[in-house]
């Protein structure tokens, strides 16, 4: 699996999704979507920003190095979106602006089974299939929330089967 080009294609599909209006219904603003970490996250960017990280990955032990020149891989990934400034406006504010967040999200999530955005130089090879593990509902514990900037999202885990194919060294 081609990690980079992944990680492309699941910040296009995130780049197609909307910004969600009070009544949490799509508006016609697009959500940004980053297939790479910034040093800082810009609160402009703020509501809806999605950012997909690598996690680790599992592979069979011992590994089948005789079929076909495949090496399976089973990697997690993370994506956060980040909807809100938690400690800002009045009382619950930000809860109320992210919440509807959490179906939507999900939704298509779910429904792009190989997360792959339709740009044909996006498309990732060797993924076999893409499904969630799991989230965190709504947290401000997000990866650039600090002790002075705190942001309000979601967090989920997208495990990923695929495959790898393997050249192997001419001496092995």
């Amino acid at each position: 699996m081609d990690i980079k080009t992944f990680r492309l294609s699941v910040a296009g599909l995130i780049a197609q999704l909307f910004v969600l209006d009070a009544n949490g219904s799509p508006t016609t603003t697009h959500m940004t979507g980053l297939a790479h970490a910034p040093l800082s996250l810009g609160e402009d960017l703020i509501p809806a920003v999605g950012l997909i990280l690598s996690m680790p990955a599992r592979y069979p032990v011992p590994p089948d190095q005789s079929r076909d020149r495949v090496a399976r891989e089973t990697r997690d990934f993370l994506i956060e979106f980040y909807l809100d400034m938690a400690e800002a406006g009045v009382d619950f504010q930000a809860e109320e602006t992210a919440e509807p967040y959490l179906d939507y999200t999900r939704d298509w999530l779910q429904k792009h089974i190989q997360l792959w955005d339709s740009d044909p130089t996006h498309q990732p090879k060797g993924v076999k299939r893409t499904y969630l593990v799991s989230d965190t509902g709504i947290t401000s514990k997000l990866r650039y929330s600090t002790s002075t900037v705190k942001y309000l999202g979601v967090a989920y885990v997208v495990r990923v089967d695929a495959d790898n194919e393997v050249k192997y060294a001419n001496n092995q």
